[in-house]
């Protein structure tokens, strides 16, 4: 997870189960999102990833469209399934480039994405 993204993804606890809620990690972030996908054949048995509620797909949503309006013009809507959301990020936008982290940096708080389990 942390290579995928989420650099402050928790070890698990002492009993191997996952660190989740309070680890200030928001569930709906895409970057937590596209970690979860990436690392899905690495989780161990049992390993869910939790649904996602409407609030957290307004957030999704909303933080799409500020990307778009912080001038990240072709960052896409998320794609919602039963397994939480996919976004895929069109070719020649990297996840890297300074636009999309500056947008990103504005939209995390705006969106309410960095604030826990939103």
């Amino acid at each position: 997870m942390r290579s995928h993204g989420v650099p402050s993804f928790p070890d698990p606890s002492a009993n191997g189960a996952p660190n989740g809620p309070g680890s200030g990690i928001s569930l709906a972030s895409p970057a937590f999102r596209s970690a979860v996908e990436a690392c899905r054949a690495l989780a161990p048995d049992g390993a869910a990833v939790p649904k996602l509620t409407e609030g957290q797909k307004l957030i999704a949503l909303k933080f799409s469209q500020c990307m778009r309006a912080h001038g990240v013009k072709n960052y896409p809507d998320p794609q919602f399934s039963a397994m939480g959301y996919r976004l895929t990020l069109p070719p020649g936008l990297s996840q890297n480039s300074p636009a999309l982290k500056s947008a990103q940096a504005t939209c995390d708080s705006s969106a309410g994405v960095g604030s826990g389990n939103s």
